[in-house]
């Protein structure tokens, strides 16, 4: 029977604050560079209000949503679950999704939006301070099943182990599409993240997941592998493949130096577009969704890869979390263009 859905996406719904900072800014707010860390919405505002002659641009963001809008952007049919407040920027929040071609009907919670000042220095790279708001509210109550066994893959993003609550929501999500064989992918989200919750990363992966999408930091913390010692090919060889000891299929990105896959413990790589980058933020999340979008429209790990490439490579040419031209019936023309 057809799916309705082509990936059905659980994750945090935050609206991004971007603002263009010096690496001297930077290291004046105290923030490490190229991590996640979570903020009050006072500590937030304080930020917001130190660097408010910036250059500022808010947009619907949220890793998975991120995706999810990537995906209808190459023309597949995404379902997204997070939670926004009954605000204005919880409303913009709807209308971006709704205007892109992601499905979207989670009730709205009482309190404030998610927001994430998204700090982008001149070499691209993003630092990101978050304020969760009501995005952690998502809860067992929020989940649909029927449009989860309508859908032929489920991402999850690994934000959601961010919170007791939205825990629950994740594990729910999995084990019902775990009964119904729908395959699971999991996003790693931020090295930080990842740091906080290996063990409970790891156990999830061995037990439910079929799909990872990481970058190389992700990888070598989850794989305990030391970035500092050996050459940089040997580390990022040696992470996949212990990341591929626990899952099936791994994709590792490595920046400006394109993507490693772990397919069943064989390990393939695709270079990156050669682009100009100002801005990475959302480089991720682009690459799974044009990977994703191959994944389900059969295609190898290693053509899907080439999608998620060229995705990812028109999100940092600009600024913003997410791919604004439509990419329908282009995948063959990228594909051709990639070999």
């Amino acid at each position: 029977m057809a799916k309705l859905y082509d990936v059905y996406g659980l994750g945090n719904a935050i609206v991004d604050i971007e603002l263009r900072v010096s690496d001297d800014e930077l290291l004046m707010l105290g923030l490490k560079k190229g991590l996640m860390e979570f903020a009050t919405h006072e500590e937030q505002e304080h930020v917001i209000q130190l660097l408010k002659a910036h250059v500022k641009n808010e947009a619907a963001g949220g890793s998975t949503a991120n995706t999810m809008v990537g995906v209808a952007k190459f023309g597949g049919s995404p379902c997204f679950i997070g939670k926004v407040g009954s605000d204005g920027n919880g409303n913009l929040y709807k209308g971006s999704l709704k205007k892109n071609g992601v499905e979207y009907s989670t009730v709205p919670a009482s309190g404030p939006t998610g927001t994430c000042c998204v700090l982008v220095t001149p070499d691209g790279e993003r630092t990101m301070l978050t304020f969760l708001g009501v995005s952690t509210e998502i809860g067992t109550e929020d989940i649909n099943e029927s449009e989860i066994l309508n859908s032929r893959l489920v991402y999850i993003e690994g934000y959601m182990w961010g919170s007791d609550k939205t825990i629950l929501a994740a594990n729910h999500v999995i084990n019902i599409a775990k009964s119904n064989n729908i395959p699971i992918a999991l996003s790693l989200s931020d090295p930080g993240f990842v740091s906080l919750f290996a063990d409970e990363f790891k156990q999830i992966v061995i037990n439910s997941i079929d799909i990872i999408f990481c970058n190389e930091h992700e990888a070598a913390i989850y794989s305990n592998v030391d970035q500092e010692s050996g050459d940089e090919k040997s580390n990022r060889e040696l992470s996949l493949s212990k990341l591929g000891l626990d899952c099936d299929l791994v994709f590792m990105t490595c920046g400006a130096s394109g993507a490693y896959i772990s397919n069943r413990g064989r390990q393939e790589f695709v270079n990156a577009r050669p682009v100009s980058a100002i801005d990475s933020t959302g480089a991720g999340d682009a690459f799974a969704a044009g990977t994703i979008f191959g994944l389900v429209n059969g295609e190898s790990p290693e053509d899907a890869a080439k999608l998620g490439s060229y995705a990812a490579a028109l999100v940092v040419q600009d600024f913003g979390p997410r791919i604004s031209e439509s990419l329908v019936n282009k995948k063959d023309e990228i594909l051709k263009s990639s070999a």
